[in-house]
């Protein structure tokens, strides 16, 4: 069975998909005029908020970017782009503190910064996720009193690894500070300066035998008022300069000062119908897929296709976004969450999942393969092992 959406739009859907995208309505209900149809629908939950954006630039994905081709900014225009994202973090960040934004990255060659508001997966307050890591960050952090956790670390590595880092630091101010670590706490990649040859972020062992630089369990979680201290971090560090002069970019579900309004890339095939071969319809979808998108579509494609299959490329290192679960502690009242976040942009259906705990004794998973059979879903969840995503 064919999709009732493709590519192509009419006018009525092209600009009922826009509206509701940029204004966060449910097209499929309410009190409105915009047009219904699926593939209104569709283009609708297509649509996110992006800061900067530059004609021809690709900037996303953003982690281990080390240069951008045709790409020439004055020191001035350097200035202005870094003026701008600062406006554009402070606007989006005060969406969120405020749970009038459910979430949104912040994407740059070094790492993906992931600010989730009260409420969102059940928590207490404002949290943010930082990975992956290195030492020289961490320090960094601790440097500015941006008190931290790391919860995807094996309990005994994580009671040792403050000592560990801390005894670092003191054995840098007695021989010098390793100058890879100094460029790192700044924000700065070594590799992007000559006399410093490695192309990838090499993984540390600590003493515990623990590998931790740039890996999934590397990710730190700040909570409360320290989101502000790592705000202000991200704003005056050297994090806020990539490749080119370029700032990180700022993905988010809804508008915010600076951000202009992107649509995902799509593409429909058809496979088959040749040779007594049945056919197959195929869309592909490229670009940052927000995870309220992912739901929506989901959703979208099970009411109307009752055989379908989807299938996601997962950003490998935000992986450690989908492993981390709150601890139950602190978890907030369901109804403190939904009721706080009315007006955060999502839909009641899709911010009352948003909102709910992950047990502690779920498997750590991570989903990459969705089948619909007669209305049912067949997920497929495969075990994330580190060794083998590097094969």
């Amino acid at each position: 069975k064919g999709w009732l959406w493709g590519e192509h739009l009419s006018t009525v859907e092209a600009a009922s998909s826009t509206t509701g995208g940029a204004r966060c309505l449910d097209i499929a209900q309410g009190n409105h005029c915009l047009d219904t149809s699926a593939s209104s629908q569709f283009h609708a939950a297509c649509i996110y908020w992006q800061h900067p954006t530059l004609p021809g630039v690709p900037l996303f994905p953003r982690y281990g970017q080390t240069k951008v081709e045709r790409l020439s900014l004055s020191p001035e225009m350097q200035r202005h782009t870094v003026s701008e994202f600062i406006n554009s973090l402070q606007s989006v960040y005060q969406l969120v503190k405020a749970r009038q934004c459910p979430y949104f990255y912040v994407c740059s060659p070094l790492y993906t910064c992931l600010f989730r508001a009260a409420g969102i997966g059940g928590s207490q307050q404002i949290l943010a996720l930082l990975t992956p890591t290195t030492n020289g960050i961490r320090t960094a952090l601790q440097r500015e009193d941006v008190e931290y956790t790391m919860p995807l670390r094996p309990a005994a590595a994580s009671a040792a690894q403050p000592e560990q880092e801390e005894e670092q630091q003191e054995n840098c101010t007695e021989k010098g500070e390793d100058p890879t670590e100094f460029l790192e706490s700044l924000g700065i990649e070594a590799d992007s300066l000559s006399g410093f040859a490695s192309a990838n972020v090499k993984a540390k062992t600590t003493t515990s035998g623990v590998v931790l630089d740039g890996k999934t369990d590397s990710m730190v979680c700040v909570e409360g008022v320290e989101c502000q201290s790592l705000v202000n971090y991200l704003l005056n560090a050297k994090l806020a300069q990539g490749p080119g002069g370029l700032p990180p970019t700022i993905l988010a579900p809804v508008a915010f000062q600076g951000a202009t309004l992107r649509s995902l890339k799509i593409k429909e095939h058809t496979l088959g119908g040749k040779g007594g071969q049945s056919k197959s319809y195929q869309i592909n979808l490229q670009g940052p897929i927000l995870p309220h998108s992912l739901q929506i579509l989901t959703n979208l494609s099970l009411s109307h296709n009752p055989s379908a299959q989807l299938k996601t490329h997962t950003q490998e290192d935000t992986v450690s976004f989908s492993l981390y679960k709150l601890d139950q502690q602190s978890v907030a009242p369901a109804a403190f969450a939904s009721a706080g976040l009315k007006d955060c942009g999502l839909s009641s259906e899709v911010l009352q999942k948003f909102c709910q705990v992950r047990s502690r004794s779920e498997e750590l998973t991570v989903i990459r393969d969705i089948h619909f059979r007669k209305g049912r879903y067949d997920v497929k969840e495969t075990e994330y092992r580190e060794d083998e995503n590097e094969k």
